[in-house]
C-alpha cells in the first residue's frame, strides 16, 4: 500500500509523499488556495483513490497460503514418510490433527481481517472543494488529493483524510487514534518564521488526522472554516495504522536466534547418525527404498 516515483535527478524510486515533503508553513498558508480540474485529475493519478481498505482474502486463497508455511510441509513430507514406513494410523492421526489446526486457523484469520475491515471501513460522502478561481464545487472523498482545499462543515464531520488547518477553529474528537475520548482544539497554522518545515506529528495542533470525528467549528461572521488536504489513504495517520496491523515489522528475539542455531546443532549431529546408518544399513545388504526410507 506504499507508492514510490521514480526520480529522474537520482536514479532511483522514492516514496510519494503529499504536503508533508519539505514544505514550509507559509508555503501551505499562501500557495494552496485550491486545485484546478487538471491538476486534481493529474494528482489523482499519481496519488490514487483516497481510501483505506482491507481486502479480505477468499477461504481457497488463504488455504494455499498457510499450507505453504514450511511446518504444513514439513507435516506433508513426514506424512507421506510414515505411509510408506507402513505407520498408517499414525500418519492418519497426524492429518486429522493439522486439518483440524488449519480450519480453525483459517477461520481465525478471515474473521480478524473481516473484523478490521469493519473497523476501517468510513462512508464515502462528499465534501465541498475549493478551486483555484474562487468557484466552489462537490467531490466525493474518495477523490481528494494533497493540495485541495475544502470547507469543513460547521455540523462536523469524520475525516477521510490528513489535512491542515487554513482558518477557524475545529474541535475534534481523537479517540480513534489516541484512545481518549476529550475534544481536542485545532487552531490555524501560525508559523514562527518563514523557513518553519511542515511536519504533521510536530504540528498536531494544526493537523486533522484521518479518522478523527470533527465535532464543531469557530469562525468570526460568515466565513466558511477552511483545510487544506496534506496527505491522502495509505499515507494518512489512519493508513498508517491500518499498514502497522496488517504487516508488522518482523520481531529480532534472542529466544529465536538460540532456537536456530540448537537446530543447527542437531542438524550435524542427525547428519552424523545418518551416514553411520547408511554404511551400517549397506553392509548388511539392506535394500535401496528400504535404506531410503530409514
Amino acid at each position: 500500500h506504499t507508492r514510490y516515483v521514480w526520480d529522474k535527478e537520482m536514479g532511483w524510486f522514492k516514496k510519494l509523499r503529499g504536503l508533508d515533503d519539505g514544505i514550509t508553513c507559509t508555503s501551505i498558508q499562501e500557495d494552496y488556495q485550491g486545485l484546478t480540474v487538471e491538476e486534481q485529475t493529474y494528482k489523482l493519478l499519481l496519488h490514487g483513490e483516497n481510501t483505506v481498505e482491507v481486502e479480505v482474502k477468499s477461504y481457497p486463497r488463504l488455504f494455499i497460503e498457510e499450507v505453504l508455511n514450511p511446518f504444513y510441509i514439513f507435516q506433508i513430507c513426514s506424512v507421506i514418510l510414515w505411509s510408506l514406513d507402513a505407520y498408517y494410523i499414525y500418519a492418519g492421526c497426524i492429518v486429522l490433527i493439522s486439518c483440524i489446526s488449519l480450519g480453525v486457523e483459517l477461520y481465525e484469520t478471515h474473521k480478524q481481517r473481516e473484523t478490521l475491515r469493519d473497523m476501517v471501513h468510513a462512508a464515502e460522502t462528499t465534501v465541498t472543494v475549493i478551486r483555484q478561481d474562487g468557484e466552489t464545487e462537490e467531490v466525493r472523498t474518495s477523490q481528494l488529493v494533497p493540495g485541495d482545499v475544502f470547507v469543513i462543515p460547521s455540523r462536523g464531520c469524520m475525516m477521510q483524510c490528513d489535512a491542515a488547518v487554513l482558518n477557524g477553529n475545529v474541535i475534534v474528537n481523537e479517540s480513534m487514534l489516541t484512545g481518549e475520548s476529550v475534544p481536542v482544539t485545532k487552531t490555524p497554522l501560525t508559523p514562527i518564521d518563514a523557513s518553519e518545515i511542515y511536519v504533521p506529528d510536530l504540528h498536531k495542533r494544526n493537523t486533522l488526522f484521518c479518522g478523527t470525528h470533527v465535532i464543531q467549528t469557530r469562525y468570526y461572521g460568515d466565513a466558511k472554516v477552511k483545510a487544506v488536504v496534506v496527505r491522502t489513504g495509505f499515507s494518512t495517520a489512519k493508513g498508517e495504522l491500518v499498514q502497522s496491523i496488517l504487516y508488522p515489522k518482523p520481531m529480532g528475539f534472542k529466544f529465536y536466534q538460540d532456537s536456530m542455531k540448537f537446530i543447527g546443532f542437531l542438524a550435524c549431529i542427525a547428519a552424523l547418525g545418518m551416514t553411520y546408518s547408511i554404511v551400517t544399513l549397506v553392509q548388511l545388504g539392506t535394500p535401496v527404498g528400504r535404506v531410503v526410507i530409514r
